[in-house]
Parts: C-alpha cells; sequence; structure tokens
C-alpha cells in the first residue's frame, strides 16, 4: 500500500512502537477509583461484637485460649453458625506454644486492640488519593495507602504497618512480634452503606484466625452541609 503524496511510510520500528504503545492508553483510563470511606460515622452498638465476644475471639485467635476451654462459653465472632472457617482446624493448628507471646509482644498487643475491644463511638474519615485519616479516641491517624511498610508509634513500642486497597476494601495490617498480623479490612456495606470493618490475626501470612471480628458503623449527616 502507497503512503498518501507528502506522507512517508512509516519505518518498521515507528511501526512496532506505535502498535505496543496502541493498548496502554486505554488500560490507564479504565482504573477504578476505591470506594469513598469519608465522613462522621457512628457506632451501630446492635450490630457490632460486644466486648466479650471480642476479647474471647482475640484469646483463642492467639492461642491464649486454650483447647480444653472450648465449649464453654467460647462462640464464634457474630453467634453460632455466623462463621464456620474454624470448624475443620485442628487445636494443633490453632494453638500455638505457650511460650510464643513474650511480654512485649503482649503489651502491644493490648494496646493496638484496645480500640477493637473499646471502639470509638464516633469516626471521621478524611480520604485523597493517597491516604486516610482515621480520628477517633486519640488524634487523627494517617494510613499511607500505597502498601509500603512504615513503622507506627505507640506507648508500648512501634509495629510496623501497611495499608493498601484491596479491590473495593481498605486493608490495613499490623505486625505484632510473634503473635502474628492484626488485620482490619475496612469497607462499605452494597445493601445499608454502612461501614464494616472486620478484624482478625493471622498467626501466619494467609492464614486467618478462625474467629473474625465485626464493627459496624452508620454514616451520619455531615454538619457543614
Amino acid at each position: 500500500m502507497l503512503a498518501p503524496p507528502g506522507l512517508s511510510r512509516p519505518t518498521p520500528f515507528l511501526a512496532l512502537l506505535l502498535f505496543l504503545l496502541a493498548p496502554v492508553a486505554p488500560v490507564i483510563g479504565q482504573a477504578s477509583a476505591p470506594i469513598d470511606l469519608s465522613g462522621i460515622w457512628a457506632l451501630n452498638v446492635h450490630l457490632t461484637d460486644h466486648p466479650e465476644q471480642i476479647a474471647r475471639a482475640i484469646q483463642i485467635d492467639t492461642g491464649e485460649f486454650m483447647p480444653e476451654m472450648r465449649g464453654r462459653g467460647a462462640e464464634p465472632v457474630g453467634g453460632p453458625g455466623d462463621r464456620g472457617t474454624g470448624a475443620g482446624r485442628s487445636s494443633a493448628e490453632r494453638q500455638p506454644p505457650a511460650d510464643r507471646m513474650s511480654g512485649e509482644d503482649r503489651k502491644l498487643l493490648t494496646e493496638v486492640t484496645r480500640l477493637v475491644q473499646f471502639p470509638p463511638p464516633m469516626l471521621t474519615i478524611a480520604q485523597d488519593a493517597k491516604t486516610v485519616t482515621i480520628s477517633g479516641h486519640a488524634s487523627p491517624d494517617v494510613l499511607r495507602t500505597d502498601g509500603k511498610t512504615e513503622k507506627r508509634a505507640l506507648e508500648t513500642g512501634s509495629v510496623n504497618r501497611t495499608a493498601a486497597w484491596q479491590g473495593p476494601q481498605l486493608r490495613v495490617a499490623y505486625e505484632i512480634g510473634r503473635v502474628g498480623t492484626l488485620t482490619y479490612t475496612y469497607a462499605i456495606v452494597p445493601s445499608s452503606r454502612q461501614l464494616l470493618i472486620r478484624v482478625n490475626i493471622e498467626r501466619l501470612p494467609g492464614q486467618p484466625g478462625p474467629f473474625e471480628i465485626k464493627l459496624v458503623y452508620d454514616r451520619t449527616p455531615n454538619p457543614a452541609t
């Protein structure tokens, strides 16, 4: 095929370059934005797991609740039959050695899980392209959502933390010594538009504990609007 008058035929290298770059632009344009967590949220005490459930779930997921004590009031968080993920796991898989958790680890775990067992009655969340800022009990907590590890200073020490979008949810992970990884997953319930925060302790990467903690928040009107 002859090139139109006044135009030279593209060189083979230029033609190949145009071919390789052609599909790139549509892919970039189709990148979906994460969900919007921003707003003022009020704790729904009726749907949120109560402190006793949460404390017991943490004990079981960390192995502090001994196997022979199971069945004496320990229920899967959310009620019987709510989760079946732990039913088929052996006691040896669930329970670590008794000396696994050091005193320092225990202090860190207690501090990190304090806001899980006693969640703030109100949350204010601000969000932009790179961060999510959550205000609750104390000073605002700024989460970098690029998935990079950062040091989170606590009263009892420090932990490594990562935060990243995983599809329509935000996953925040705290590495707590030899205990494992405490994970928060923030999502919006499609049907009710409520903020659902699920908390779990992964003893090993990709192996969540048998009990999952559930915190539910209702969006409140913004007084400024």
